[in-house]
């Protein structure tokens, strides 16, 4: 038989209680406004993060144009003639394509290696190509002589939109020297052009 003693320590609380239905929707609230400021964030830092090949692949490419304008190119009877840039290449790896990666069917939207496409003498000369998965396109155009310029893009379309991010670097041939000697340097006079960096 149960004594009145042993009845109420049965009864004794063990302290534990639950949420109230206003605690959980108070929660629920907080999470649902701590998404709708940090999933856009974190949206536009991942999408700030792929650009990062785009300024690694240009610094690349002005070196290659670095060292290939300081050689001195002879003329036809051997003698120093001029100081070069290699000449334009078209956007690769698909030529006039900037959507490329988008539309060779990789599901991350970067474009698969294909190392044919940088075997031209432009891309040669500057050794450059992109060994690895990418998520943009490349183009050079340069020139010959004092005072020429090259100019170096990135195209490339991160969430496959139709909207390209650009980045663009230029640098300026300086063929002559003290006492008009010929002396092929390069200078950067401007930075990288960046139009919707992350569309």
């Amino acid at each position: 038989m149960c004594t009145r003693k042993q009845a109420q320590g049965s009864r004794v609380s063990t302290g534990l209680a639950g949420f109230t239905l206003i605690e959980l929707m108070i929660v629920v609230a907080i999470l649902g406004i701590l998404s709708v400021v940090a999933i856009p964030a974190f949206v536009r830092y991942m999408r700030k993060a792929k650009t990062s090949e785009a300024l690694t692949a240009l610094e690349k490419i002005h070196t290659g144009a670095v060292r290939y304008y300081s050689q001195v190119w002879p003329d036809s009877s051997g003698n120093p003639q001029s100081c070069q840039f290699p000449g334009v290449q078209a956007l690769t790896p698909v030529a006039g394509n900037p959507n490329a990666c988008c539309t060779d069917g990789a599901a991350d939207g970067k474009c698969e290696p294909n190392e044919a496409a940088w075997t031209t003498a432009t891309w040669q000369a500057l050794l450059f190509k992109m060994s690895d998965k990418h998520y943009y396109n490349y183009m050079f155009e340069g020139g010959v002589g004092d005072a020429s310029r090259y100019t170096a893009w990135a195209l490339g379309d991160l969430d496959c939109d139709g909207t390209y991010a650009s980045f663009k670097r230029m640098g300026v041939g300086n063929a002559r020297g003290p006492n008009n000697t010929l002396d092929c340097r390069v200078s950067q006079p401007w930075g990288v052009y960046v139009e919707n960096e992350t569309e």
